[in-house]
């Protein structure tokens, strides 16, 4: 048993101390009460040293979100790839976990085109605002009026390509929040269960 927990601590070296001694001294006492004390036995229960600091990583990072939400100075792309790496690392949620990779790089790729969309008609209405203050000037003293109108046109597609660069920001942000959300959701209604299920 001390074998597996001395694996375990250096697979857990990423981890603050405090979180790497919460988590050998609840598995320690968990295989003592479990009367656990062999190697093989320890992996039988609980996977390899490896798999177990994959879970217990996806645990910290999921509580560690949980208590500071959106504030979590972790990136999205990292909280997802260590959550599906957890799931990845249980047999029995390997197809769940790919279920989860396809529908996040569905949803990635979606965003992507549509983040290319915005960009294309943001450079679009910037080039257009362009062009009309320009024509604007040099034409200031021959056609006045439509000078004046091609001003006012040329802000308000400016004012849209604020308006749109304001809703990507806010797109990009609110799929991030909701990638974790949705990967917290997984992991806490799978993982945990059956964690719950061998104990």
């Amino acid at each position: 048993m001390q074998t597996y927990l001395e694996e375990l601590k250096v697979y857990l070296n990423n981890l603050s101390q405090a979180d790497i001694d919460d988590a050998l001294s609840y598995y320690q006492e968990y295989l003592e009460d479990a009367g656990i004390d062999t190697y093989p036995a320890c992996i039988k229960e609980l996977g390899t040293p490896k798999q177990l600091a994959r879970r217990i990583r996806a645990d910290v990072n999921v509580n560690d979100y949980k208590e500071a939400g959106v504030n979590n100075e972790k990136s999205t792309w990292k909280y997802f790839t260590e959550i599906f790496i957890a799931m990845a690392s249980v047999p029995v949620l390997l197809p769940l976990a790919g279920v989860l990779g396809a529908v996040v790089a569905f949803l990635i790729a979606t965003l992507v085109a549509l983040l290319l969309f915005s960009i294309c008609v943001i450079a679009f209405f910037l080039i257009c605002f362009v062009g009309l203050i320009y024509w604007a000037i040099t034409n200031m003293g021959i056609y006045f009026n439509l000078s004046i109108v091609a001003v006012g046109a040329g802000l308000m597609l400016l004012g849209a390509s604020m308006v749109l660069t304001f809703c990507v920001q806010k797109m990009v942000t609110s799929f991030a929040k909701w990638i974790r959300q949705f990967s917290t959701w997984i992991y806490g209604k799978t993982l945990n269960q059956i964690k719950g299920g061998n104990q």
